[in-house]
Parts: C-alpha cells; structure tokens; sequence
C-alpha cells in the first residue's frame, strides 16, 4: 500500500531495522525466566525503527508519533555485546 492518505504523517523516518541478538533471560506475560540454555543465552529478533546507536546500546522503537513523527514510544535498548547481525529493512529517510 503506497497512497498517502494522510498529511499528518512526516516525509522523514528513521532506519527500519531487525536486530538477531542473545539475551540472557526473557519475560513471558509478568514472569521473569532465566534462559534455559543459560550458557547459549536466548536467540532474539527484534524489528522497529533504528531511534539511537551507540558503542553500548542500539535503542530500537515500534511507534514513532507527534505533530513531527519525532516522538517514540515501546522502546527497547539492545547491548550490542550481544547483537548477531542487524539488517536494515529500509534506510532512513
């Protein structure tokens, strides 16, 4: 779907990205898990906009919102100790 059928919506958008990543531990529902596999971690895939990058930490985003689109929200900050691979899906704009 390409027609724009909205002109609330910003021209400019962050790099859309999938992170592959190991994490130690996951939550399913309100419990916190230890990975059962403790010493492999657990493989993750995390898709959503590229909002900041750094030596430490990629921060990914799902929504980005506001007069602007400039607003992020359902954040998430990945060590990069831990990312496999990340692959852009779309470049930023």
């Amino acid at each position: 779907m390409t027609k724009k059928r909205d002109n609330r919506f910003s021209e400019s958008c962050p790099a859309i990205v999938k992170v592959r990543w190991i994490d130690a531990c996951v939550c399913n529902d309100t419990e916190f898990e230890m990975s059962k596999e403790w010493k492999s971690g657990c493989a993750m895939e995390t898709c959503g906009f590229l909002v900041k990058e750094t030596e430490d930490f990629l921060t990914i985003a799902l929504d980005k919102y506001g007069e602007e689109n400039n607003r992020y929200r359902h954040i998430m900050d990945i060590p990069t100790v831990g990312v496999v691979d990340l692959e852009i899906l779309k470049e930023e704009t």
